[in-house]
């Protein structure tokens, strides 16, 4: 009966330790804050696929302006009479 009782106190210690932390969100937020997205399961949905790259903040807005500029001639040219 002791191995038993020792190996339940044994699971609920590592119960109490492991998987607490984690159904609480104890890592999920230190992962948030620290940035190490390998130490807790991070939630970031369906739309992660349609990231294909990372541009820096100055080509992402020169890329929207670019973007803006080519809506605006085409709408403009839908608008003008001949």
């Amino acid at each position: 009966m002791f191995f038993l009782d020792s190996h339940f106190e044994n699971l609920a210690s590592k119960f109490s330790e492991e998987i607490i932390p984690l159904v609480a969100g104890e890592k999920v937020l230190k992962a948030w804050e620290t940035g190490d997205v390998n130490s807790a399961p991070m939630m970031v949905g369906q739309s992660i696929g349609l990231i294909h790259s990372v541009p820096t903040c100055a080509k992402l807005l020169d890329t929207m302006i670019a973007e803006a500029k080519e809506c605006l001639q085409k709408t403009t040219a839908l608008i003008q009479t001949p």
